[in-house]
């Protein structure tokens, strides 16, 4: 993790790097995850091809320490994260606190960046 850490710096072992995180993600260690979470943010574009996984953490992890982060990092993707939007709105539901405001916000960022995506690419 922490190799992948120093990658996220070099362009072309970006992909790498955000692949170790989003496994460490998965650890038994907090602080791993922890850390993880945080450095996952650096990366943003980059994990465009791991919102599945990022949507199972979600679902499995209880950690406001970890779970904030992530959920930055999903509703910083745009469309592309709109997989995770049916899990955002349930934590937005039953959570409080900054975990309930991240999740809104992510799903509004989401949403908007959805609704502007078709009018960039008309001609």
């Amino acid at each position: 993790a922490n190799a992948a850490v120093a990658l996220v710096t070099i362009g072309e072992h970006q992909r790498q790097a955000c692949q170790v995180l989003v496994q460490s993600l998965q650890s038994n260690d907090m602080q791993l995850r922890q850390m993880a979470a945080m450095n996952l943010s650096v990366l943003g574009d980059e994990a465009k091809g791991f919102v599945s996984d990022l949507t199972f953490v979600l679902t499995e992890e209880n950690s406001p320490d970890v779970l904030v982060p992530v959920v930055q990092l999903l509703g910083s993707l745009g469309p592309e994260a709109t997989d995770a939007v049916p899990r955002l709105k349930q934590i937005a539901f039953e959570q409080d606190g900054p975990l309930k405001e991240e999740a809104s916000a992510a799903i509004n960022s989401i949403q908007q960046a959805s609704l502007q995506e078709p009018a960039l690419k008309a001609p």
